[in-house]
């Protein structure tokens, strides 16, 4: 999301200016392939926040890893590039005994692998910049601070919702939030970008998995809306972005309608089934509910 875009371009500010050496574009990377493996401890015994602290600190040392091997495998091409070249001043000085110049020879031999040795400390130290010394926990710690407080900080309403859903107020139409996601994630958006004083009601997926319920596309977590507005599902409709959570989720609580904002025009998934007689709209922008 451009949320997170914007996260990420802070964090890779603050290691272009902390640890240059470091390359944001494959730290990055290795974090988004570790978090979109477990976005939070599935054993939900430590915070979210000290979770992905920690794998920002564990992708850190994946590059250190890679790193050594660089090292090594540099290393012993720059082996062979010395043994090339003293092998080379060897046999110029094997060459000129016969014209007797043998103190000459010798200098000119330890020169020539003086300078292979320089050339070849330089190249190792241009191919793998060292980071050896960097603290991964706190690195990461504070990788995971700048990334949650820029994107929290850039948070907002989608296009045209806040103006739509005081539309749908004016109209006496009761609304409801359902999110899904940890609590410790979701409970900061909301408060971030005021939620609760635009859509007073809502109900977050991790509460709800924390008390022993699901999330969406599971029904209850429908009928718990509807509950919580003191309608019945059949006078309900279902706003959401994702086939799979939201329209799926709404046809299986016999919801009256549901409507896809497909903002990118995807396709619906393959294999997927819709069974029941909740009514499918398919829209582009949240304006069009109107």
């Amino acid at each position: 999301s451009h949320h997170d875009k914007t996260a990420y371009a802070a964090c890779t500010s603050l290691l272009a200016t902390a640890v240059p050496a470091v390359s944001s574009k494959e730290l990055i990377t290795a974090y988004k392939k570790r978090l979109s493996k477990a976005p939070w401890d599935p054993e939900d015994k430590i915070s979210v926040s000290a979770w992905r602290s920690s794998l920002w600190a564990k992708a850190l040392q994946e590059l250190r890893e890679k790193q050594k091997t660089s090292d090594a495998a540099a290393d012993t091409d720059i082996a062979a590039s010395i043994a090339a070249t003293a092998a080379a001043a060897d046999g110029d000085c094997s060459g000129n005994n016969n014209n007797n110049n043998d103190d000459d020879d010798d200098d000119d031999g330890a020169a020539r692998n003086d300078t292979a040795a320089a050339a070849a400390t330089s190249s190792s130290a241009a191919i793998a910049p060292d980071c050896s010394g960097l603290d991964s926990s706190d690195l990461g710690r504070r990788l995971h601070e700048c990334f949650d407080t820029t994107r929290l900080s850039s948070l907002a309403w989608v296009a045209d919702a806040v103006s739509v859903v005081g539309s749908c107020h004016q109209m006496g139409l009761r609304t409801c939030i359902i999110t899904n996601g940890h609590s410790e994630v979701q409970h900061p958006k909301i408060e971030a970008i005021k939620a609760r004083e635009l859509i007073p009601e809502i109900i977050v997926g991790g509460d709800e998995v924390k008390a022993g319920r699901m999330e969406k596309p599971d029904p209850g977590i429908f009928l718990a809306a509807c509950k919580l507005l003191e309608v019945e599902p059949s006078e309900v409709i279902h706003v959401g972005d994702s086939f799979s959570s939201d329209v799926k989720g709404a046809f299986a609580a016999g919801l009256l309608g549901a409507v896809w904002v497909n903002a990118s025009a995807s396709n619906r998934p393959r294999g997927s089934v819709l069974e029941g007689s909740t009514k499918l709209w398919e829209i582009r922008r949240l304006s069009e509910l109107l």
